[in-house]
């Protein structure tokens, strides 16, 4: 089978990929290792309702603002698009206090500042700050040749908290700022300001949730995909990348099928996609990418809402117990938690930050049989959980629970870090790390690479791809 591009992977930005090469008219096919494509944009089904793996929410999809260009490019505009609350689109709620982040640059500043007026100039400032990295993000995206080099800014070389404390007196507002950083990994104490700013800018321009399950973003890429020629492959695992006269050639998949390729894209992480070509990579260059910290994983807690006991809310919560957002213990119950509701169903989703250690002891085993203890401690963590949203532990019909275990298992995520590579301002060459590999035609994308999240997967999406096709893409 021979193909222009063979793509590891059918994660958000494996997906991606085959959407801009297919559009420019490369032969390109989707190998992915699970039943099920879409890696953290899958739906699940239970009890009779359905829920998201890792989709909640997006920001900056309307005409103008940061996310729109590349959705308007992936066709995603047309989905059912449902707008947060204006006014709150995520509340953030700290030792018993409720503050509201609002839409919108003057909203947000003018909307905060209502409880903490001496700080309005500090937040004028800081949307000021944010919309002009977003303005840089934006002029790579559409000029992907371009020289100029974001990752140069003097902001990926500061840390999130130092520069929300030069920038803001009252500790309180800088927990405010940074609390619904639960979707970014916040307590990465040297999350480089330059990320943080790109995503906190998109949702602060406009906040949206889908009316239905996140799946509806793959079936909208796979469909498209397909449409242009491209196909999908499930059940088809990658266990080498052939490798001849320094380039790679094609891959080989467990049942022994080859696919022989002039171009090689891997949506897995670094570490897994180097696994496949062991030989061909310098060992200085393993080291590196096998010695990168990842970042936490998430305890996820799906809930069936018991009927007519708790309205939908166009918003999310991000709650703290008396915790400091900056930290995490994985040793203590937990006492931070997100909360995002499911449009038009009775259901919602908690989740919490997770480490590798506290799941590790069952690593060996198979999902399904993890044995009692392993129930047990998960039972206990959605009870932690609980104890945060009273009000939603008494209406719970039914629930179920994935944790960083989960998340490696379906995803192949080193220590189920839900973002991929934990990104330090202290250490950008180890952790900006290129599309461009030792092996001159294997291209990797995803999370794991420059900025998370959908904004940060879709731009690499095309930054990756710029490296086959050479030419302006949106």
């Amino acid at each position: 089978m021979q193909y222009d591009v063979v793509i590891i992977g059918a994660g958000l930005g494996g997906l991606e990929c085959a959407y801009i090469l297919a559009k420019n008219g490369l032969k390109v096919c989707i190998l992915e290792k699970s039943d099920v494509i879409g890696g953290a944009l899958q739906s699940f089904k239970r009890a009779g309702t359905e829920f998201d793996t890792g989709f909640h929410y997006v920001g900056g999809i309307e005409a103008g603002q940061s996310l729109y260009p590349l959705f308007k490019y992936f066709n995603l505009l047309h989905l059912p698009w449902h707008k947060l609350d204006t006014d709150c689109f995520d509340k953030i709620v700290i030792d018993g206090r409720s503050f509201r982040h609002a839409n919108g640059y003057k909203h947000f500043t003018d909307t905060l500042a209502e409880d903490f007026p001496s700080q309005k100039d500090s937040l004028r400032k800081f949307v000021d700050v944010i919309a002009s990295t977003a303005a840089r993000v934006n002029a790579v995206i559409n000029e992907p040749t371009s020289a100029y080099d974001i990752f140069s800014d003097s902001l990926f070389s500061t840390s999130t908290r130092d520069y929300l404390s030069s920038c803001f007196s009252d500790k309180l507002l800088i927990d405010v700022i940074a609390g619904s950083g639960l979707k970014i990994d916040i307590t990465q104490k040297n999350l480089p300001f330059f990320i943080f700013a790109e995503i906190s800018n998109a949702y602060i321009q406009s906040a949206y949730r889908l009316e239905c399950e996140g799946s509806a973003i793959v079936e909208s890429l796979s469909d498209d995909v397909r449409q242009m020629g491209g196909e999908i492959f499930t059940k088809k695992e990658v266990v080498s990348i052939a490798v001849k006269d320094g380039k790679a050639c094609g891959v080989t998949t467990t049942d022994g099928d080859f696919y022989e390729s002039d171009w090689i894209v891997s949506d897995v992480h670094p570490a897994v996609t180097i696994s496949f070509a062991e030989d061909s990579f310098r060992n200085i260059y393993k080291r590196r990418i096998r010695s990168l910290n990842q970042t936490l994983g998430m305890f996820t807690v799906n809930i069936k809402l018991k009927k007519d006991t708790l309205p939908y809310r166009n918003y999310n919560e991000f709650i703290y117990d008396k915790a400091d957002m900056w930290s995490f213990d994985a040793d203590k119950p937990v006492d931070r938690v997100m909360v995002s509701y499911h449009y038009g169903a009775p259901s919602l989703d908690l989740m919490t930050p997770m480490s590798w250690k506290q799941v590790e002891q069952w690593a060996d085993t198979a999902v399904g049989k993890r044995g009692a203890e392993y129930e047990a401690f998960k039972a206990r963590k959605v009870q932690e959980c609980l104890r945060l949203v009273p009000e939603i532990a008494d209406a719970v019909e039914s629930f179920t629970t994935s944790t960083p275990l989960t998340w490696h298992d379906y995803t192949s995520a080193p220590q189920g870090g839900a973002y991929g590579i934990s990104k330090d301002c202290n250490s950008l060459s180890n952790i900006m790390l290129s599309p461009v590999t030792q092996i001159p035609n294997l291209i990797l994308t995803g999370q794991n690479l420059n900025i998370h999240g959908v904004m940060g997967v879709s731009m690499t999406s095309v930054l990756s791809c710029n490296r086959i096709i050479k030419t302006k893409i949106l």
